[in-house]
């Protein structure tokens, strides 16, 4: 792995927002499918950007996160699962913290990640 890699992933049924934060600080943004061939591509974009491991955060949404989050661990990559009451929680605080609930921003992604 070159440098800290964090990858966060909004879970939803068909897909998942993805938001890599690289090891200078700066975010990248993509959405991927949600099934194998997403997980393939997002896999080769986290590897495109200098890792071939990521720490990837990401909510318990019903089952849908089930898949992806075994697949990057079978890639060796180290995965937290953040159940959805915690999850909602701390993006609360994080959105509280960058006022983002003040101001009437959109939930951006790059604050998902851990």
């Amino acid at each position: 792995m070159n440098g800290s890699i964090v990858l966060g992933i909004d879970v939803a049924k068909a897909k998942l927002d993805c938001a890599l934060r690289l090891p200078d600080g700066k975010f990248k943004n993509k959405v991927f499918e949600n099934n194998p061939k997403g997980f393939k591509t997002l896999t080769e974009w986290v590897e495109k950007h200098g890792a071939t491991a990521a720490h990837v955060c990401m909510e318990a949404t019903g089952v849908y996160w089930e898949a992806v989050a075994e697949y990057l661990a079978n890639e060796e990559m180290t995965v937290s699962v953040v159940k959805l009451i915690i999850g909602a929680m701390m993006r609360k605080l994080i959105h509280v913290a960058f006022g983002v609930l003040k101001s009437g921003k959109n939930f951006d992604p790059a604050l998902h990640g851990c």
